[in-house]
């Protein structure tokens, strides 16, 4: 499968083959369900409790879309939403998922920003009405609180929530004692282990045309997320609106890449980073991630990709031998 917003997984024999890559034919199951307004799914032993790993999967993707959907109108961070300027008590998770956002902003710059959901809404692509009212600036995190500046300034997770609900997937699924698997919630993916093959999990990296650009090799704790405007986008004229949002002119980004894909620890920083670096552009986000050392995959228009630290090894282009 290639690695986008809507499709991400384990490689299939053919695309392996494609890629000059080794696949054997050793079987796993696939288990999932529905996720924050998308899907889960993952790749686990023969042997591996089904019906557990639903169980525990599906309380975790509802007590993170309790607290963080935008679409649910009693969701806590609704709530905040449509409160008054001040001080708002919120779940402990959302606060350190906002924390992280407000941290990512300020590490990059504003090119994440957790209170673009307005203009996201205007270009027709999210639920949070109204006018953008504020920045991240306007926002600070207390102890079980958060404040807000102005009472229209709102707050939108979704660039990172699901990052969030998948490391803590991850977390319990081992918790739990499973071993040697491979899991994506909403685009974003994370391994456990090796495949039950003894081999590193295989990722397609998609190229600008749908096909593949490379092979991201995955074991041992690795996470991936995947930023572009493929899965989500509309033209009208000339021009191409894209669901994510450059904070910087309040519109639709505008650059010269297909799609960026972030290699982390963590789904959470790999979700907010591969938005931060799409909505840079190519040579900003190259230098930005050469610079904070980070693991990067930028897939420009041109069908070139270009790689930034670990991703040099993570990552075999197509054709490569």
């Amino acid at each position: 499968m290639t690695l986008n917003r809507r499709h991400v997984l384990a490689i299939s024999a053919a695309a392996a083959a494609a890629a000059g890559l080794p696949f054997t034919a050793r079987a796993t199951q696939e288990i999932g369900g529905l996720a924050l307004g998308s899907y889960w799914r993952g790749h686990f032993h023969l042997e591996a409790p089904a019906d557990e790993i639903r169980h525990l999967v599906n309380g975790i993707v509802a007590e993170v879309d309790a607290q963080m959907s935008p679409y649910q109108p009693d969701s806590d961070l609704s709530q905040f939403n449509r409160a008054l300027a001040g001080a708002q008590d919120m779940p402990p998770d959302l606060i350190e998922v906002a924390r992280e956002a407000l941290q990512l902003a300020h590490r990059t710059g504003g090119a994440f920003d957790p209170t673009v959901g307005p203009t996201v809404a205007r270009y027709g692509f999210g639920p949070i009405a109204g006018a953008r009212s504020g920045t991240w600036h306007g926002l600070e995190i207390g102890e079980g609180h958060i404040l807000k500046s102005h009472p229209d300034l709102t707050l939108d997770l979704c660039g990172i929530a699901k990052g969030h609900a998948l490391d803590r997937v991850m977390t319990v699924l081992a918790q739990a004692g499973l071993r040697d698997f491979i899991l994506e919630l909403g685009g974003e993916v994370a391994v456990n282990g090796q495949h039950p093959d003894g081999r590193p999990w295989q990722v397609g990296v998609e190229d600008a045309h749908g096909g593949l650009a490379g092979v991201a090799l995955l074991d041992h704790g690795w996470s991936v997320a995947t930023s572009g405007n493929g899965a989500q986008s509309y033209q009208m004229g000339d021009f191409t609106y894209g669901h994510i949002i450059d904070p910087r002119t309040d519109g639709p980004s505008g650059t010269s890449l297909a799609s960026v894909s972030v290699f982390a620890e963590t789904a959470m920083q790999a979700d907010g980073l591969a938005t931060a670096l799409f909505v840079m552009g190519a040579e900003p986000a190259r230098a930005y991630a050469e610079a904070e050392g980070l693991h990067a995959a930028l897939v420009l228009a041109s069908g070139e990709l270009l790689l930034t630290g670990q991703a040099r090894r993570l990552v075999r282009a197509r054709g490569q031998g």
